[in-house]
């Protein structure tokens, strides 16, 4: 949208940056989440006794023991 080169995206999280590019579904001025699309969540597993810690804000990674997933599409 930002390139003006669609209409419209499906599932685009509310960010306030993104306004100036296209509109969410708003009510008096503010979005209205009862109009949102879909909704999603996420979940992060991790071994026990991992390097990986999370404060409530932050990840915290010992780099020197993390191995590399890939995602492959068409495999």
């Amino acid at each position: 949208m930002e390139k003006g080169k669609v209409d419209g995206l499906f599932t685009a999280s509310y960010k306030e940056k993104r306004k100036k590019y296209g509109r969410y579904p708003e009510v008096n001025g503010k979005v209205d989440p009862s109009r949102r699309f879909t909704s999603a969540s996420y979940a992060l597993y991790r071994l026990k006794g991992s390097d990986v810690q999370y404060d409530g804000k932050n990840f915290h990674v010992n780099w020197s023991t993390f191995v590399e997933i890939q995602h492959f599409k068409n495999c």
